[in-house]
């Protein structure tokens, strides 16, 4: 080969390899641009598409929500009746149509249920068809009638809409002082200490509705402040910003600065401006109290744990090393209300004594029945026998192979 091709092919390979060394960059970037920053680029994206949610009027008829807006939403100023039972994080106010959920002494999420016989706006009540809210409230805000919930924001309230039932959230005051937050983000710009800027932030803002959080993980959720800090949780790493977030974004940084000059913003910080973080938590709530409302029994469920359900009722359990845990109980028919029992935080076994009696027990303690009607627990025996529930037949009671009567 003489020296001329030698040159030619010496010149063609170091081209494929400085070509080769170029799409590696390009291509190590975009991995590590999904990898790191996956969100990123439709934060960037909807920054410039970014426009406020708007207000819908509202003619607020409920005077439960007028006190609250008047008491500043604090729970106990505000009288909603007789406190029947609590499932989860609400409390049930089962004749008067209303469940609440209460976080750093204010009401998070107060929800009318079909029992509410009220209007709640615009000579709206529970109840009425999508056709008939949209008719007189506009084209839904949040969602859609096929998602069978929509929504609407109103100046002091969010206010959401399903079949049988009408969720309100708070507005958030715009007016707070966010001097702190923005020393306690600074400082977390500095030194990327995650658990003490979670620290930090729970113990500035309590008003947290979701927190899962220890050393190697947080998700920490501000429904309300449109905010949601997480670490080694998802490939985010840093504070995720939503639409409903008011404010500075970082101090002296506010949301037009960004849409003007995209680079200011820290590539700790992410924008979800085409999400309301209010909407995303009521879609979540709604999704999964879609079985609290309609609890009958599939068929074929049965063979899962026939102990589980009478005609009535159904009994929801968690199972857990030493036994159960996690103990409600819903009503099949709606009659009753939802019921969690907070008291009981892990019992042994448990049996359907009939129709509406739960018979449960919790070793070297006792055995014990609850009447799912009245809401009453009724001790049965007790000591410091392993208490197995084994059998229920003609008021007699087996467990570990004694027998006791009961007569209710």
């Amino acid at each position: 080969m003489n020296r001329k091709k030698l040159i030619v092919i010496g010149i063609f390979a170091v081209i494929l390899l400085i070509v080769f060394i170029i799409l590696k960059i390009i291509f190590s970037q975009d991995e590590q641009d999904i990898s790191n920053n996956y969100y990123t680029q439709e934060g960037q994206t909807t920054i410039q598409e970014y426009e406020p949610t708007p207000i819908t009027e509202m003619e607020i008829e409920s005077p439960e929500i007028q006190e609250l807006i008047e008491k500043d939403w604090y729970t106990s100023r505000v009288s909603f009746g007789t406190e029947e039972s609590t499932y989860e994080d609400y409390a049930i106010y089962f004749e008067e149509g209303m469940e609440v959920r209460t976080i750093a002494r204010k009401v998070f999420n107060l929800i009318f249920t079909e029992n509410y016989a009220q209007n709640v706006i615009n000579g709206i009540r529970v109840g009425q068809t999508f056709d008939t809210i949209i008719g007189t409230l506009g084209e839904p805000t949040f969602g859609t009638k096929e998602d069978g919930l929509i929504g609407y924001l109103g100046e002091e309230i969010y206010i959401f809409f399903s079949e049988s039932e009408i969720s309100i959230y708070p507005v958030e005051n715009p007016e707070e002082d966010r001097t702190d937050f923005f020393a306690l983000v600074n400082q977390y710009g500095e030194d990327k200490n995650s658990w003490d800027f979670g620290n930090g932030l729970t113990e500035l803002w309590k008003d947290y509705d979701k927190y899962a959080y220890n050393q190697d993980y947080a998700d920490i959720i501000y429904s309300l402040k449109g905010l949601r800090v997480q670490f080694n949780y998802t490939v985010r790493n840093g504070i995720t910003l939503y639409s409903n977030y008011k404010g500075e974004i970082l101090e002296g940084i506010t949301l037009q600065d960004l849409v003007e000059n995209p680079e200011q913003k820290p590539d700790y910080i992410y924008l979800e401006l085409s999400r309301d973080l209010v909407h995303e938590t009521e879609s979540i709530r709604y999704q999964e109290h879609k079985f609290l409302r309609n609890p009958n029994i599939q068929e074929g469920e049965d063979e899962v744990n026939p102990n589980n359900y009478t005609d009535s009722f159904l009994l929801i359990v968690t199972p857990s090393e030493e036994g159960y845990t996690n103990l409600k109980i819903l009503s099949k028919t709606g009659e009753y209300p939802r019921i969690e029992l907070k008291n009981v935080n892990s019992f042994h076994s448990y049996i359907w004594f009939d129709d509406t009696h739960l018979l449960y027990s919790i070793k070297q303690k006792g055995i014990y029945l609850y009447d799912c009607i009245t809401r009453q627990t009724h001790t049965i025996q007790e000591g410091n026998e392993d208490f197995i529930l084994q059998n229920v037949e003609n008021h007699v009671l087996t467990y570990d192979n004694k027998t006791i009567e009961i007569i209710l």
